[in-house]
């Protein structure tokens, strides 16, 4: 798996916005900004064990159109059919990787980075 790290910045990051020079109008009228300067990758190793948690907006796998959607698997498949059949983004779908001996222990993706 390849991932282009990132920084998530928030209206609460008041230093980090000034020292970027960026503004709430501009740069988070969603209330964050991804940050994003170098574009190089680093490679993670997924294993049987890691834990998949993200929103399946397109009800993949969840059939309850009125809940939160929100879904957890140890299936890559799943989890690769997630992220192909997702809305198309202006940015990729930024997610949290919990890491442990270079091994990928969990991929979480949060919805209010994802609109």
């Amino acid at each position: 798996m390849y991932l282009d790290k990132v920084e998530i910045i928030t209206l609460k990051d008041v230093d980090r916005m000034e020292e970027l020079g960026l503004t709430q109008q501009s740069d988070l009228p969603n209330g964050y900004h991804i940050y994003n300067p170098d574009t190089e990758k680093e490679t993670y190793e997924l294993t049987d064990e890691t834990v998949y948690n993200f929103v399946d907006a397109n009800l993949l796998f969840i059939n309850d159109e009125d809940g939160n959607r929100s879904y957890t698997t140890t299936k890559k498949e799943e989890f690769i059919q997630h992220s192909g059949t997702d809305m198309p983004r202006i940015h990729p779908i930024p997610y949290f990787l919990e890491v442990k001996d270079g091994k990928v222990i969990s991929i979480t993706e949060e919805f209010k980075y994802t609109i």
